[in-house]
């Protein structure tokens, strides 16, 4: 299962890579959407004024390359596991005001409106896709301790396993970690008797011949 998720994420990826990528390959089409949706509010215009003086670049022009950026960049980050959870968030924020200038399927009229209602549900299922990435975290990695067993049982039941040599045959639980095979928590001093003849594993109900 952890190879499907490092999959899902590459491919989730690749989507804001590539339309942040298409977006500064071509910044003047851009920029002239955007200058077509978006007006600058009143409170930031000579703050935007100012930009525009040190850029040379028009207000559209800069949005256009914010967004680009933004979108490889935050790819990037999840495609390679790391800060998921702040650029999902930060992903989550960029869909929100997008679908609110750029899918705004209320203001128009038939036809228009059944597209601008399709972005808007597009957008929707991402920010649900990025709503579970933020659940997962940052999940596991090849060679991580999550790829066995006795891991996920360590995890769910706060012991550490290491001093018995028995394991699970179906899921790799070491039984003293549970108590079941002597009684003697892993970690601590005592002498680890022999185990009964059959044993059920509390991890994953399997049965057990010592």
């Amino acid at each position: 299962m952890p190879a499907f998720v490092i999959f899902g994420r590459f491919l989730f990826a690749v989507f804001f890579i590539y339309v942040g990528a298409t977006q500064l390959l071509s910044v003047s089409e851009t920029a002239a959407v955007i200058a077509a949706h978006v007006a600058v509010p009143e409170a930031v215009a000579p703050y935007a004024t100012q930009l525009e003086q040190m850029t040379g670049m028009t207000t559209p022009t800069l949005l256009a390359i914010a967004s680009g950026a933004l979108e490889v960049i935050a790819g990037v980050m999840i495609m390679l596991n790391f800060g998921v959870r702040f650029f999902a968030f930060v992903l989550i924020a960029y869909l929100a005001v997008n679908t609110y200038f750029f899918a705004d399927f209320w203001n128009q009229a038939a036809p228009e409106k059944g597209r601008m209602l399709l972005d808007a549900m597009k957008n929707v299922s991402l920010i649900g896709a990025l709503c579970m990435i933020i659940g997962y975290g940052r999940g596991v990695r090849p060679g991580d301790k999550a790829y066995s067993g006795y891991w996920t049982f360590e995890r769910r039941h706060g012991v550490t396993v290491t001093s018995c040599s028995r394991r699970c045959g179906a899921c790799g639980l070491i039984p003293c970690a549970a108590s079941i095979c002597c009684g003697v928590r892993s970690g601590t001093s005592g002498k680890h008797p022999v185990p009964p003849a059959r044993w059920t594993c509390s991890a994953c109900d399997s049965q057990n011949t010592s």
